[in-house]
């Protein structure tokens, strides 16, 4: 019996396969930066409690029996573009970075509505940032399924169509964006151990030059850690 295929692939033969005219995007966080937020996130919902990252990532490796875990993986991002690049036209990708939307937020929106095909020239309501990272709660997850049940019981019936999509984006809102308290809280990382990623994210670094296209921000830095 063959073996299964990995996840990935199969998620992308499917949208291949249903919608291939698709266009595709990918917007890019420095990987050691995005693993430290994905381990922020679990401090606040519980899906880690060590005080530290670097104690974060030992305990996993360990629990998984792995080298480099789905905290790390998800952050191949030359590996896991790659598989996209299997399956449709590199025209169809486009590459952006949040470094860029952090600072010109304008020419990012340009370049994303022109790929996509919408008005290249709307320019969406600048505000405040949203989605910022925090450890803490600003209620109890049971308090938060109080507050639910109230507006399921009191609010939706009196929306038309129960509201339903209006329901699971309130719902999504209330637990990811308000019911973080935004700190600065548990970002730092050990030495070795961010060279040990730098070294390890460089090769990653590299495919998605070579493989996709593009050079990351993060490229020169990690290359710098890695021979330093």
């Amino acid at each position: 019996m063959p073996a299964s295929k990995d996840g990935l692939v199969v998620l992308v033969e499917r949208m291949r396969d249903t919608i291939p005219a698709t266009r595709l995007v990918a917007i890019l966080r420095d990987p050691i930066e995005r693993a430290i937020s994905h381990y922020r996130t679990g401090l606040r919902t519980g899906n880690a409690s060590l005080p530290t990252f670097d104690e974060h990532f030992e305990w996993v490796c360990r629990e998984r029996g792995v080298i480099w875990p789905p905290i790390i993986r998800r952050g191949e991002y030359g590996r896991i573009l790659a598989r996209y690049l299997d399956a449709f036209p590199r025209e169809q990708l486009l590459v952006l970075w949040t470094r860029d939307l952090v600072r010109d937020p304008a020419a990012v929106y340009r370049e994303l509505f022109a790929f996509v095909g919408v008005d290249p020239c709307h320019a969406p309501t600048a505000g405040e940032r949203l989605n910022v990272g925090g450890t803490s709660r600003r209620v109890s997850p049971e308090a938060l399924d109080e507050l639910n049940a109230h507006l399921d019981a009191h609010l939706w019936p009196l929306v038309a169509d129960g509201g339903e999509e209006l329901r699971r984006s309130t719902r999504w809102w209330l637990t990811h964006l308000w019911n973080t308290v935004p700190d600065e809280e548990s970002k730092s990382i050990g030495e070795p151990l961010r060279r040990r990623l730098a070294e390890h994210f460089l090769a990653d670094a590299q495919l998605l030059r070579d493989r996709v296209g593009v050079e990351p921000p993060w490229l020169g830095a990690y290359e710098a850690a890695v021979t330093s």
